[in-house]
């Protein structure tokens, strides 16, 4: 897929290493780029099971990483389910922004979530 190829390649090339900072720099921009046709897929069938699984998938791989410091003993939830807590809300987030009928800039949309 073209997206996820502009996003891996973008990924390679940054110097950012916080993960909210690499989500908003990064990975927004690339998908306003190509909003109608994330629109699609996260509005149909599409988005209760293929094309939502294989984003969790991708995405879990991606962010595990950045909770390698996570301390279980110190934590309410185990470091698993604070992973795939954490890509689920920000796909549904992003979700909700695409399938906006006029989703607003990256830049905009990134103001009401900081």
């Amino acid at each position: 897929m073209k997206i996820e190829q502009e996003i891996s390649t973008a990924l390679e090339h940054t110097t950012a290493t916080d993960p909210f900072i690499i989500l908003a720099d990064v990975i927004l921009p690339i998908l306003y780029q190509h909003c109608h046709v994330l629109k699609i897929l996260y509005s149909k069938n599409y988005a209760n099971g293929e094309w939502l699984h294989f984003l969790e998938q991708r995405y879990i791989k991606w962010v595990t990483p950045f909770f390698n410091n996570y301390c279980v003993e110190n934590a309410p939830v185990s470091r698993s389910f604070a992973i795939e807590l954490s890509v689920k809300m920000t796909l549904s987030i992003i979700s909700t922004w695409l399938t906006q009928p006029i989703p607003e800039t990256p830049e905009t949309f990134l103001i009401s979530y900081n």
